[in-house]
């Protein structure tokens, strides 16, 4: 029986040895096939850090691009601003020149009435000068009157354009 019992043992003890082994290359698979799995796992997570960095390098440059023409736009648009302002400015500058110009030629054509009439009566007196020079008495009296009047107009229309004019 001991015999018995020792064989059994044995075969125990080999079945044992042997169900150990088993596992043990099982766990022997196992772990190169986790070990297999980690080393594509580490070169797939190194792909895509590295497809990670030249994305967030891309997303840096075109932020800055972002960036750059945000900055031009707000150039931009207060350089229209300036622009609107200065074209508004000249705008009313334009509208107070117009306004001068059309005053200074109303002023022209009443100054140019004036020296028409100065001119009237210029004449006339150079002529009833001759008149008295030369002792033409009748007809000296027959344009007196004319050049009166037309000096008359002359001095009326003169003070008028002082007046309105300064």
């Amino acid at each position: 029986m001991i015999a018995v019992a020792a064989v059994i043992i044995a075969a125990g003890s080999t079945y044992i040895a042997y169900d150990n082994k088993s596992r043990a290359e099982d766990w022997e698979a196992r772990v190169f096939r986790l070990e297999r799995n980690t080393e594509q796992l580490n070169g797939l997570l190194v792909e895509r850090s590295t497809q990670l960095n030249e994305r967030t390098r891309e997303l840096n440059t075109l932020a800055a691009t972002v960036t750059r023409q945000q900055n031009a736009l707000v150039r931009s648009e207060s350089d229209v601003e300036t622009l609107s302002d200065r074209q508004r400015e000249l705008a009313a500058e334009k509208a107070a020149v117009e306004d001068s110009r059309a005053a200074l030629a109303q002023q022209s054509a009443v100054l140019e009435g004036v020296a028409d009439t100065l001119v009237s009566c210029n004449s006339g007196l150079l002529e009833l000068f001759g008149y008295v020079v030369d002792g033409d008495r009748a007809s000296a009296d027959a344009i007196v009157g004319d050049v009166s009047a037309s000096c008359a107009l002359a001095e009326s229309r003169l003070a008028d354009y002082r007046v309105r004019y300064g």
